[in-house]
């Protein structure tokens, strides 16, 4: 990370006022219960350039210290919080995504052609095993790589991730449990584009599989797959 990256983060009064900081429920000492949520935990985890920092974050997040979190530029991939230090006034973070290229977008959606029947199994984690591979894949999946986060916070420790930036980190992993669509909001990209490819083949494979049976009648089997009945 270029010292650039590691300026420490300032926040004005009149920009905290325009901000909304929510605080964040905790539900339990795993802090995440679902797929998305503990997939974030354990893609953070295995950067060994986390490791030593992230401990720190966990118990602070279990101990309260953050005290908001604003999602307000989710869509440019910024996550705003306040947590509290050693010091009075609270310290400022911001950790950045950086949006997902469109190539390795493109690459997500032709590997996950025809394995998404709709957006409730998406967001569920109700997915393959395979599935949750290529969205964890650390070359090209949708999670993001250690050098795909920028972070930046007003305390004087200039480490490359302070306690306070962790407790931000964990945080994400909290919101995503209950909203997993933040992640391709973070990413810069469109939940729906899988959709709507996964749909396009899986009706493009039906009509090549009911002509088979017939140039001009759809066999009731297909007709019953395609319209969920």
């Amino acid at each position: 990370m270029d010292e650039a990256q590691k300026k420490p983060a300032r926040v004005s009064a009149k920009k905290k006022q325009e901000f909304k900081f929510e605080p964040l429920k905790i539900p339990n000492h795993q802090l995440t219960d679902s797929w998305w949520g503990n997939a974030w935990n354990r893609n953070l985890e295995s950067y060994a350039d986390y490791a030593s920092r992230l401990s720190r974050g966990r118990e602070e997040l279990l101990g309260g210290a953050l005290l908001g979190l604003c999602l307000d530029n989710a869509h440019n991939g910024d996550i705003m919080a306040l947590v509290q230090g050693t010091r009075k006034k609270p310290n400022q973070v911001l950790v950045r995504i950086q949006p997902l290229a469109p190539e390795k977008w493109q690459q997500i959606i032709s590997l996950c052609e025809n394995q998404i029947s709709h957006l409730g199994i998406l967001l569920e984690g109700r997915f393959s095993p395979e599935l949750g591979e290529i969205f964890l894949n650390q070359k090209f999946g949708l999670f993001p790589s250690a050098g795909e986060i920028v972070m930046a916070c007003s305390c004087p420790d200039w480490s490359h991730i302070c306690k306070h930036v962790a407790t931000v980190l964990y945080a994400i992993g909290v919101k995503l449990d209950t909203n997993p669509a933040l992640l391709f909001e973070l990413r810069g990209v469109n939940i729906h584009d899988l959709l709507v490819k996964s749909a396009e083949s899986k009706l493009e494979n039906l009509f090549k599989q009911a002509q088979h049976n017939s140039t001009r009648i759809i066999a009731d089997e297909y007709i019953e797959k395609l319209f969920n009945l």
